[in-house]
């Protein structure tokens, strides 16, 4: 009887298990990251309320050390913004096209 059935078997069962820790290792880390983002938004939403200016909102960002930028005009002869990262996510790839996508939460007053 021959064995020459069980290293393909034994390889295509090794990839298998490698591309399924894989899937469920990118899904565990997807979930990760949502919950941070929801988590920093309800935290910006719950201190920030609307109608707060762009000084207060830079104060409570500085007094707090989170980061942020400010960017102008993301309209023609709009306002100034600012913008805070509270999340990343790996971005979708499309035939070697990537591109960081970054969650930012702007400031339009």
């Amino acid at each position: 009887m021959s064995r020459a059935w069980l290293v393909p078997a034994v390889v295509t069962l090794g990839l298998s298990s490698a591309i399924a820790v894989r899937y469920f290792y990118k899904e565990r880390r997807a979930a990760v990251h949502t919950t941070a983002i929801h988590a920093a938004l309800l935290k910006y939403s719950n201190d920030l309320k609307p109608g707060a200016t762009r000084k207060a909102v830079r104060d409570y960002l500085t007094k707090h050390r989170v980061a942020f930028r400010e960017r102008c005009c993301d309209e023609p002869g709009g306002p100034f913004s600012v913008l805070v990262q509270v999340g990343e996510e790996d971005p979708p790839c499309s035939l070697g096209q990537c591109e960081e996508w970054h969650f930012l939460t702007p400031d339009w007053r």
